[in-house]
């Protein structure tokens, strides 16, 4: 089973899941993934026939998923099943990446823009 995802390339948030089984090339669901506003597109490695192969950030929900959820491994319970637990976990992930966007963006307010001054190190 594969994850395809499309991203939002400035706030990170998720806009597509799609799942496919594992045979189906990454190639053959690209327009799937674009919601017709794109003005540039910044494909996975995967998807080297859209685009020159480049760093992304769609790698990020992936680190959220994998990293925070823990969803590292994933039990075959049926696509559709699979489908709607990616879709829950991309969601909560979107939750989170909005988040902690808001607590930086609060934080640098109140600061009136600045960023904090590192914390000393202790030496012992």
């Amino acid at each position: 089973m594969k994850a395809h995802i499309g991203t939002n390339r400035d706030s990170g948030i998720v806009h597509t899941v799609i799942s496919t089984a594992g045979n189906i090339s990454n190639t053959s669901q690209t327009d799937k993934l674009l919601h017709g506003q794109e003005t540039q597109v910044h494909p996975d490695a995967g998807y080297t026939g859209v685009e020159k192969r480049e760093e992304t950030a769609v790698g990020h929900p992936f680190h959220v998923l994998k990293n925070l959820f823990r969803h590292r491994k994933t039990r075959y319970r049926g696509l559709a099943k699979n489908h709607h637990q990616l879709q829950v976990h991309f969601g909560l992930g979107n939750l989170v990446v909005a988040a902690r966007k808001l607590a930086y963006n609060e934080g640098e307010e109140g600061r009136g823009g600045q960023k904090s001054p590192p914390k000393p190190r202790n030496r012992h």
